[in-house]
């Protein structure tokens, strides 16, 4: 983990969704996401998936923020 969050896996009933901030691979990303949409059901959103670790940045600061797939900027 380093201070801005570049990749992310969420697990789902035993399934993996992986996501990336490279623009090259915004496709593949919407197409695991509907797959994660419809695994969790209907009215769901995943992202931007807010995140808050225990690992500090060369400052000391709490690693955390918003995660948002390919060329979409994070919140």
């Amino acid at each position: 983990m380093n201070e801005n969050a570049f990749c992310l896996t969420i697990f789902h009933e035993g399934e993996s969704f992986i996501f990336s901030r490279h623009p090259m691979l915004e496709n593949e990303h919407q197409k695991q996401e509907r797959s994660l949409l419809t695994a969790l059901g209907s009215g769901a959103r995943v992202f931007p998936v807010w995140y808050d670790t225990e690992f500090c940045d060369a400052d000391g600061a709490a690693i955390a923020g918003a995660f948002m797939y390919g060329a979409k900027e994070a919140i």
